[in-house]
């Protein structure tokens, strides 16, 4: 489309229209770019995302950055009270969306922040600094429905022994009882078991509205006189650009010991100190060695895990003294890998600056996972089959490796030391065969696209661009071969914005291929498109195969139908002489995504359950 200098604001909405090309008969086509607000974006690190087309030649993209929010109000959300316990109601504090409470009784809907004014956007057209807003359903006019209930002005406080969080001087009230100004309190009441809950409306009188809401993040988080200033200690991280907590405590339960090279092995507690048997006191991770009596304490454990960059981690410092005067330190990063890779830390590599690197694939670090599939309304291609479980997928060009994973991080292993979680990184291979200078070709946060009825897979906000102000990323292009298999990524081309664009010959992404069987086959199913054939006949050494399951005896004819069916390639025993067809013709499919080929046996006995249909056999 071509370039259109103003933008269209629409009920909380901006957004902005580029024009194209007729792209069929009567259909220009026409990309609509949907500007979202989330605070915590900022130009940067934002980016664009591929939402859908429709049939009428209309491409939906949004844009999730600061630069669509409206001017905001935040305070501080933390609170000690005077034993020294620490209230952390931070992770309440929504970026890009409200919690909401509806009164269907009166047909209000509540929008409500916590420390942060509510995001104005599409549905909530409310007052900027407004801490809780209020749309009331019945009025006609959607402009006039929102009403400011009170603005963001303090933290959180204990009145009566109740954590307390008070947003004034709302808009005016005209209650003549009441106060001058719309004000509403939340109460907040701990429970540990309480997660994703909602705050309830408790009572609203003289323009003063009162919410109760019973949440784990009212709970104390950790007493002071244990705590660092940066931390929360308690074993927990929050994204802060979606306020997803993650919570690792589970991992405290056990120790953890695993092998590395040249007789080493290494101890690790997480969030905690190992028991002084293992190293001594103070150790939350250690080595020893064969034959030694080396016990080197290779950091202190602690319980402030971090997430920083996209990145979940814990790092021990204060180890034993290194051969270079400083003290020895590990970084343990957790990763959400793919479904069904091992759990578990594994070492990656010790460095020269006498610290240790362990990752870590767990469910636990899982903010979500993306959806290995390409789809436009009509056509779906599924990439999940090439999500890799156990090694990665890897090019070698000159002297560089690139390692790779589909929809899911590249599986770490000792000696690579790619930026944790992501989904594609290169590294330099030296004389020695030695992996150096890894860097990050982005990280597996969109899933794939079509383009073109092409499947592609994008990779962004990789490691910095040494040539211009970018980040390197990498784009996979997947295209049909029946004969690839899984197949391999192969570089394409690297631009000078750090680009790094792959094209992918795999049978994954081939559609289905059918066809039907005749007796003239000979019992050979016969691929055309690959030129290879599957003999059916070492199967036909027992003319019959009988199946008893759930009381019911089946009988299949794979080279036969002479006999015991009646004519019909698989059947049922009804009585001692009776049987149901439950299959005559035979059709095969070759499905090259998951690598199967299928027989359908159809026209089989009427369908008792389904009228005029006749009873078919999948195998």
């Amino acid at each position: 489309g071509w370039h259109n200098e103003a933008p269209y604001f629409w009920d909380g909405r901006v957004a902005f229209e580029f024009h194209g090309a007729e792209c069929k008969p009567g259909n220009k086509s026409t990309v609509h770019l949907i500007l979202l607000c989330n605070h915590k974006v900022q130009l940067p690190d934002s980016n664009i995302e591929y939402l859908s087309k429709d049939d009428r030649c209309n491409f939906y993209f949004v844009w999730n950055t600061a630069l669509a929010c409206t001017p905001s109000k935040e305070v501080e959300c933390i609170i000690t009270d005077d034993k020294g316990e620490v209230y952390d109601l931070t992770s309440l504090s929504l970026s890009s969306s409200n919690h909401m409470n509806l009164d269907r009784r009166r047909k209000h809907k509540f929008f409500i922040n916590v420390c942060h004014s509510v995001v104005f956007g599409y549905g909530s057209m409310c007052a900027y600094n407004a801490g809780v807003c209020m749309e009331d359903l019945k009025k006609p006019n959607y402009h006039n429905r929102f009403h400011n209930l009170g603005e963001v002005s303090e933290g959180p406080k204990f009145v009566d022994g109740i954590l307390t969080l008070n947003y004034d001087s709302g808009e005016i009230c005209s209650d003549p009882q009441g106060a001058p100004h719309y004000t509403s309190t939340i109460n907040f009441y701990c429970d540990p078991t309480s997660v994703e809950t909602t705050p309830q409306l408790l009572v609203d009188q003289l323009c003063h509205y009162v919410f109760m809401w019973v949440t784990s993040a009212a709970c104390p988080q950790r007493s002071t006189r244990h705590l660092d200033s940066n931390s929360t200690g308690d074993c927990t991280a929050t994204n802060p650009a979606t306020n997803f907590r993650f919570n690792l405590i589970q991992l405290k339960e056990t120790v953890n010991h695993f092998d590395g090279p040249n007789g080493f092995h290494y101890s690790l507690s997480i969030c905690d100190n190992l028991d002084a048997s293992v190293c001594g006191s103070m150790a939350g991770a250690c080595r020893t060695k064969d034959n030694s009596p080396l016990k080197e304490v290779l950091g202190v454990g602690h319980s402030n895990l971090q997430y920083q960059d996209g990145q979940l981690f814990l790092n021990y410092s204060g180890g034993e003294l290194c051969q270079k005067g400083t003290r020895r330190s590990t970084r343990v990063q957790f990763m959400c890998g793919a479904e069904n890779t091992t759990q578990g830390p594994k070492l990656l590599e010790e460095l020269d600056d006498c610290s240790t690197l362990i990752a870590w694939n767990t469910e636990l670090a899982c903010e979500h996972r993306i959806l290995c599939q390409a789809f436009d309304g009509d056509n779906l291609v599924d990439l999940s089959p090439l999500i890799s479980f156990d090694n990665n997928y890897e090019v070698t060009v000159n002297r560089s490796r690139f390692f790779v994973n589909v929809c899911r991080p590249v599986l770490p292993f000792t000696g690579l030391g790619c930026p944790p979680g992501s989904g594609a990184c290169v590294a330099h291979v030296e004389e020695n065969g030695e992996l150096t200078q890894e860097f990050s070709l982005g990280y597996p946060h969109f899933s794939p696209v079509l383009d073109k009825g092409e499947a592609v897979l994008k990779y962004m906000l990789g490691s910095p661009c040494p040539v211009v102000r970018t980040q390197m990323s990498s784009s996979f292009h997947f295209k049909c071969d029946v004969s690839a298999g899984k197949g391999a990524p192969v570089l394409k081309s690297i631009t000078q914005d750090c680009q790094y664009q792959f094209d992918w010959k795999t049978s994954v992404v081939c559609p289905r291929s059918e066809q039907v069987v005749s007796d003239s086959d000979n019992y050979v199913l016969r691929n055309k498109e690959l030129n290879t054939a599957i003999d059916l006949r070492p199967l036909c050494k027992h003319d019959v195969h009988k199946v008893i399951k759930g009381g019911k005896t089946f009988y299949l004819n794979l080279c036969s139908s002479k006999t015991t069916c009646d004519g019909a390639a698989v059947c049922r025993q009804t009585d001692s002489s009776s049987y149901d067809s439950y299959g005559e013709n035979l059709e095969v499919e070759f499905d090259y995504a998951n690598n199967l080929t299928k027989l359908l046996y159809t026209s089989g006995s009427l369908c008792h359950k389904s009228a005029g249909n006749g009873v078919d056999s999948k195998f």
